[in-house]
């Protein structure tokens, strides 16, 4: 859940509530840009430690490591693997696998879209 919201998304429902009146109130909300959330997950978000929460409010830094945080910004500079893995003292390996790590946690397709997604949730 704390993914969707990190990436955008204006509501929540969970499978058991979705009926079609829950649905609709929550697609009119969304529209009104308003954000839609069932309360016991409201409560989860809202006890996680401050020290999970992005700087700008979000929940987007407890979502990659420093380690990650520092290969995806040096892909979003435009460096290879290797350039990346001699700058951060990795084997190009590990380069590859903290990517692919990445991809995969989020289900991204790439290194781009993975900095693409970083970029927009404020991961990066």
């Amino acid at each position: 859940a704390l993914h969707a919201l990190a990436a955008g998304a204006r509501g929540l429902l969970l499978r058991r509530d979705a009926d079609a009146s829950r649905l609709n109130h929550a697609v009119l909300a969304a529209a009104r840009d308003d954000c839609t959330l069932p309360p016991e997950l409201l409560e989860q978000i809202l006890e996680r430690p401050a020290n999970t929460r992005h700087g700008s409010g979000g929940w987007a830094d407890g979502m990659l490591s420093d380690r990650e945080r520092s290969v995806l910004r040096l892909v979003a500079d435009g460096h290879e693997t290797a350039e990346i893995a001699q700058q951060l003292a990795y084997s190009p390996r590990t380069v590859t696998t903290v990517v692919h790590d990445i991809t995969q946690r989020f289900r991204l397709r790439n290194r781009a879209h993975a900095v693409a997604y970083a970029l927009r949730a404020g991961m990066l």
